[in-house]
């Protein structure tokens, strides 16, 4: 027998509280998995409890509720569930035994010294050729840093620098430094455009946030490079090297071109008294940034990089306090070359290191053995690889007794 209309729930209704129901399921499922590290179980319980409220909410929505209390309600789920699926989705792939454990502890207590004791880190392994970080902007996981790297290269300790600049997003957005650099960038935009053809205020306006945006990533490269030193500039080089444009051909807006990252990179390295294999910098160009006049896109790039180019200076100080003031430890050369003389003689080094100073001399014993990159390489490579990690692992474990 058909149901009256008059007693159905709207078709809108009726599916949205199958959805939340679909997922706080899922969630439960997940729930059941086993997790390395407790982080994993924490989201999920924090998840369940922001939907189980949501579902109740459309629960007590009369079947007959006017369009305006479903839409309201409608809103809340379009608002949340489609960004938490992926969240799911990272959260079991948290558990995968590819994700290289070892830096789990080392990068989480970077993340304590930089952030504060009450943040969370989750680590995975991810199907996307970028690492990236959810930092610190996710509503219903606010005390959560979630770091994804490359899925191929999960066990590639030598990448592991580039965590710290996705750390350096959370930083970014934990010290509230965009209200500290926002202004200086509006004054340097203002001074590259003043000599020009007057500009719309609707452009100047764009060019200031794309250069904000940029600003970020520029300082989440100098406090990369600050804790990892080295070991950054060989990472970065590493994973920009199968770039064939300057820019993200995604979204080009979104970082300054390679050239000039690498560029700021190197002043930075040279602040901190890095010394760089001159073939790796003959791999990298750096060119004059000049703004030519004229409206459109060519102009407003070329503003954008010349403004960024300017707050370079004011964004590594900022970058260099916050990890001074966080009291995150100083590479030790003397470590270094402890690695490096046990990664020399095929055996993880006995004592406790930092993780910057392991990831420092594994670089080294790398490049010494001429780089591994040749199939007859392969076996030497991945012993390398699985001596760095028993170096971290050992280095924690001691650190751990000395510490009891």
């Amino acid at each position: 027998m058909a149901i009256p209309k008059a007693l159905q729930p709207s078709t809108r209704l009726a599916s949205a509280r199958r959805q939340v129901r679909a997922f706080l399921k899922q969630v439960r499922r997940l729930q059941g998995s086993e997790f390395p590290q407790e982080e994993g179980r924490e989201a999920l319980a924090q998840l369940e409890t922001h939907f189980e409220t949501l579902h109740n909410e459309g629960q007590l929505l009369p079947d007959t509720a006017a369009e305006s209390l479903i839409q309201e309600w409608v809103d809340k789920i379009d608002q949340s569930m489609p960004a938490y699926t992926n969240i799911l989705g990272f959260i079991l792939r948290s558990t995968n035994t590819r994700n290289a454990f070892e830096v789990y502890y080392p990068i989480k207590r970077l993340i304590h010294l930089v952030l504060g004791e009450q943040y969370h880190l989750m680590l995975s392994s991810e199907w996307d050729f970028i690492p990236f970080v959810w930092p610190l902007n996710l509503e219903f996981l606010p005390e959560f840093v979630l770091v994804g790297l490359p899925a191929p290269e999960s066990g590639n300790v030598l990448l592991i620098p580039l965590s710290a600049h996705e750390v350096g997003h959370s930083a970014w957005v934990r010290h509230d430094l965009e209200s500290k650099v926002g202004p200086t960038i509006d004054g340097l935009v203002n001074a590259v455009l003043q000599p020009l053809d007057p500009v719309s205020a609707d452009i100047q306006s764009y060019i200031a946030t794309v250069a904000k945006v940029q600003a970020q990533e520029v300082f989440c490269d100098l406090f990369a490079i600050k804790i990892f030193r080295e070991s950054y500039v060989f990472a970065f080089a590493y994973f920009m090297s199968s770039c064939r444009t300057e820019r993200d051909p995604v979204d080009p807006a979104l970082y300054p071109s390679i050239p000039d990252r690498f560029s700021y990179i190197m002043q930075a390295g040279g602040a901190l008294g890095l010394t760089i294999p001159p073939e790796l910098l003959a791999e990298f160009s750096t060119r004059q940034i000049v703004v030519s006049d004229g409206e459109g896109e060519g102009m407003e790039t070329k503003a954008v990089d010349a403004a960024v180019a300017m707050a370079v200076p004011e964004l590594q100080r900022i970058a260099f306090e916050v990890v001074e003031d966080a009291n995150v430890p100083v590479v030790r050369k003397s470590f270094v070359k402890n690695v490096l003389r046990a990664l020399r003689s095929g055996e993880p080094y006995g004592g406790s290191a930092f993780l910057s100073e392991i990831v420092i001399a594994g670089w080294y014993a790398l490049m010494e053995e001429g780089g591994l990159s040749s199939d007859g390489d392969q076996k030497k490579y991945d012993l390398l690889m699985e001596i760095l990690l028993k170096t971290v692992e050992v280095s924690e474990y001691v650190r751990r007794v000395d510490a009891s």
